[in-house]
């Protein structure tokens, strides 16, 4: 949780909207961040039922990020990675995505493990990035925008 928060506060820092990240050692301070080797042994994903209550608390929170949660929380992908889908990656019949870039320190590069690979949808997410497209383009209309922007995820 903590490391999703400090990730939203560096894209607002990023964006303008604040000058400094408060949660940046925040949890150096709070004793939340443990040395790498312990964290890797205490790495346990959301169960379902955790990851539903946080998409519910997303929705009415922050809605505006709830289709990359909801992505991040059914794929696995990392924030680098769901940063940089565009949406030629997306094959929303087939219910599958092709990873083949990250975005990392400020730049587009090949994923962590060097090579692309396809990860599946589920249905929800499938239906619910369907809608997303459905609303880039209805807003790149509205716009007048040559065309949409590649980014799946982008502001």
């Amino acid at each position: 949780m903590h490391a999703a928060l400090r990730a939203l506060l560096n894209s607002a820092v990023d964006d303008g909207v604040i000058l400094a990240n408060p949660a940046a050692k925040l949890g150096r301070q709070l004793k939340l961040v443990t040395p790498a080797l312990a964290r890797q042994e205490q790495i346990n994903a959301m169960t379902r039922g955790q990851l539903t209550h946080f998409l519910a608390v997303t929705t009415k929170t922050a809605s505006r990020f709830y289709e990359l949660f909801l992505l991040l929380g059914r794929t696995g992908l990392r924030l680098g990675e769901a940063l940089a889908l565009e949406w030629a990656d997306i094959d929303v019949q087939s219910r599958e995505i092709r990873v083949a870039r990250a975005f990392s320190a400020g730049k587009i590069e090949t994923p962590k493990s060097g090579h692309g690979r396809t990860v599946d949808m589920s249905r929800q997410l499938a239906a619910t990035l369907g809608h997303l497209q459905i609303e880039r383009t209805a807003e790149t209309l509205k716009q007048g925008w040559k065309e949409m922007p590649p980014w799946v995820f982008c502001t």
